[in-house]
C-alpha cells in the first residue's frame, strides 16, 4: 500500500435494473401513503437497491486488483430473478445500540438458489485468495426500510400488510465490485440534492449467456 493511501470499503452486489427499481419504489411509495410510518424510519433510495453477495471490507489499490482477479474466475450460467413478497429480519439491540430491524422484498425460492449458486461460487473465490466475505449465512434480499428496535410491531405489521410486492421477472447476466461512497465524497447524493447512488460500481463481471 503507498503511503499515505487510505483503505475504501468494499462489497459485491447484484444491482437491479432501472425498470425494476421502480416497480419496487412505485409499491413503496403506496404502502408508506396507506400506512403512516414514524420519520425515524430509514428507507433505501432506490437508486440503492441492490443484493448483497460478499463483503471483503476496507481494501487498498493492490488487494482490490487481486479481489478482481479472484473474482474473474467465477463461472456460473446467467439466470431469472423475480421477486415476491417481504420478510424481516428481526433483531435484539447490541451494546452501541446501533442495531435495527430491516424489512426486505424477497426473491421467489427459484431465484434465491440461484443466487446462492452465485454467491457460493464468489464467497469460494474469495476464500482462495485469503478475502473476507461477510456472513456465513447467506440469504437473498433487497432492503426496503430500517426500523428501530423499539418499532418491532410496526415493521412486522407493515411487512405482513404489504407481502403482495412484486416484480417483472429480469435476467441476472453480471454482478459488481462496489465502493461506498463517504459523505464527503462529491459524488454522494447528500451533496448532489439526494440524486444518484451512495454505490459507485468499480467493477462488473458477466455470467455465461
Amino acid at each position: 500500500m503507498k503511503q499515505g493511501e487510505l483503505k475504501q470499503l468494499f462489497f459485491i452486489a447484484v444491482f437491479l435494473p432501472d425498470h425494476i427499481q421502480e416497480q419496487i419504489a412505485q409499491q413503496v411509495e403506496r404502502a408508506r401513503n396507506s400506512n403512516a410510518t414514524p420519520d425515524s424510519w430509514k428507507w433505501k433510495r432506490s437508486s440503492n437497491y441492490h443484493i448483497s453477495l460478499a463483503f471483503p471490507g476496507r481494501l487498498n489499490t493492490g488487494e482490490l486488483r487481486k479481489l478482481k482477479e479472484a473474482l474473474s474466475q467465477v463461472d456460473i450460467e446467467a439466470f431469472d430473478i423475480k421477486i415476491r413478497g417481504t420478510n424481516w429480519f428481526e433483531r435484539t439491540q447490541n451494546k452501541a445500540g446501533t442495531n435495527t430491524h430491516v424489512v426486505w422484498a424477497q426473491p421467489t425460492e427459484h431465484s434465491a438458489n440461484s443466487l446462492k449458486a452465485l454467491q457460493s461460487q464468489i464467497q469460494d473465490a474469495l476464500k482462495r485468495r485469503g478475502f473476507g466475505y461477510g456472513r456465513t449465512e447467506f440469504l437473498p434480499h433487497i432492503t426496503l426500510v430500517k426500523t428501530p428496535i423499539d418499532d418491532a410491531g410496526l415493521a412486522q405489521d407493515f411487512m405482513r400488510s404489504h407481502d403482495d410486492l412484486k416484480t417483472d421477472s429480469w435476467r441476472c447476466d453480471s454482478f459488481g465490485i462496489y465502493k461506498t461512497l463517504n459523505e464527503g465524497d462529491p459524488e454522494h447524493p447528500d451533496n448532489n440534492d439526494g440524486e444518484g447512488s451512495r454505490f459507485q460500481k468499480v467493477s462488473e463481471f458477466h455470467l455465461r449467456r
